[in-house]
Order: C-alpha cells, then sequence, then structure tokens
C-alpha cells in the first residue's frame, strides 16, 4: 500500500477540515458557552482517539492542533491534538473568553475573580468582584470590565486604570481606546434643555390676542338673558 508522511494522509486532512468546521461554528469572541455540546469528542486520524468525555463547550484553532474545552460544566482544560496530551487550566470555572489561536484567555471562577492564563506562562489575577467583562482587544493584553458599577481598564503588565463610576451599562468599546457608556446621574433636565425651539424668538414676539368677551350675559337673579350695550 501506497505509504504518506504523517499530516498528509487523506483521513488526516479530513480531520483537519472536520475541526476547521467546528472552530467556525464557535460563538463571537470565542466564548465557551455552558451549554452541553457532547458527551464526547473524537479526533479523525490514522485511529479514533478519545479526548475526553462530559464536554460542554469547545474552541479550537484554526490549525486544528489546540483545544480549549471545559469539561464537566467548570474545569477548564487545554488539549495539544499532536501530542494528544491534556492539561488542566483551571477548576471552578464560571465564564471563559479565549483567543482565536488557543494560547490566551480570560476566565472569572465562583468568586467572580478575573485572571488572565497564557499558554506557558502562570496564570495572573486581573481583580476580584468583577461583575462583567465588556471587551478584549484583538491580542488580548487589554479587557475592559465592570466592578461595584465602576468602569476598569487593566492592560497586561500594567495596574488597572479606574475610568469612570456609578457606570449603568457599557454600550461600545473599541481599540482605539473611544468608548461609550451610561452613567447614573441626580441632575434633573427638563424637556426644554434638550430640545431646540427654533420658532423661540417669533413667539416672543408674538402679541397676545384680546379675549373674545361675548354680548350676552346671563342674570342669575333675574333668570334672563341680556344684550350688553
Amino acid at each position: 500500500p501506497q505509504r504518506h508522511p504523517r499530516g498528509s494522509t487523506p483521513i488526516y486532512k479530513q480531520a483537519i477540515e472536520v475541526f476547521t468546521s467546528l472552530y467556525d461554528n464557535i460563538e463571537d469572541d470565542s466564548k465557551l458557552n455552558a451549554k452541553k455540546l457532547s458527551n464526547r469528542i473524537l479526533f479523525l486520524g490514522m485511529e479514533p482517539v478519545k479526548i475526553d468525555s462530559d464536554i460542554y463547550g469547545y474552541v479550537v484553532n484554526d490549525s486544528a492542533t489546540t483545544m480549549i474545552y471545559l469539561k464537566g460544566g467548570d474545569s477548564l482544560y487545554l488539549y495539544n491534538v499532536k501530542k494528544a496530551d491534556k492539561e488542566k487550566i483551571a477548576g471552578d470555572v464560571e465564564n471563559v473568553r479565549a483567543s482565536e489561536d488557543c494560547k490566551k484567555l480570560y476566565y472569572s471562577n465562583d468568586d467572580d475573580t478575573l485572571y488572565y492564563w497564557e499558554q506557558g506562562k502562570d496564570k495572573a489575577k486581573v481583580d476580584s468582584d468583577v461583575t462583567d467583562v465588556c471587551y478584549i482587544s484583538d491580542d488580548f493584553k487589554t479587557v475592559y470590565y465592570l466592578k461595584e458599577d465602576a468602569l476598569y481598564k487593566k492592560v497586561s503588565g500594567k495596574d488597572k486604570e479606574k475610568l469612570a463610576s456609578e457606570v449603568t451599562k457599557v454600550v461600545n468599546i473599541y481599540d482605539s481606546g473611544e468608548l461609550y457608556y451610561v452613567k447614573e446621574s441626580d441632575k434633573t433636565i427638563s424637556y426644554m434643555d434638550i430640545i431646540t425651539d427654533d420658532l423661540k424668538d417669533e413667539d416672543a414676539n408674538m402679541k397676545e390676542p384680546d379675549y373674545p368677551w361675548s354680548r350676552y350675559y346671563y342674570n342669575s337673579d333675574r333668570s334672563e338673558e341680556h344684550t350688553s350695550e
């Protein structure tokens, strides 16, 4: 039989196509969801290889060489396809956002502590009591998040920066640093403060008309109608 170098066999190429199709169906931002997708994942090679069981969500990189998955709903793993080797990243995981190459990710645990993880390095604590991760830059070096109704920015290797307080909603954030958010305020604003009256000057110069008094009145004492002279 014809022999093929490793990685060039038809069945191996088929495996690459399968994993690529899995990746194409991953949600935006490569966010792992908690919905149980399957009980097991099989790699199509020369022989089927079971990766793991009880899988709840996963992300596969473009080259189909690395996969990050959530096992049992709260245990996060990194799987090397070529080495058929898995590594536990963290436990008690609640939310995860992974990079497309599966080399970097942010995750929070059940006490709302946010961590940054990069392949080959130790995890780094970003902050505690994080209620929402609002935005992550394309290179995964910058993250914006909400903590105690305040908006923070954290760049890898630098201290966190508080951007605003009493924030109720983050509308949008861009890589340029431009951001839009909604903030609580005690100031009362009337409709006239936000409406432009283009007839204001004309209305100010308008003469008030005379009241149209009637030529007739009613005398309740005599219970009859009289004509005024």
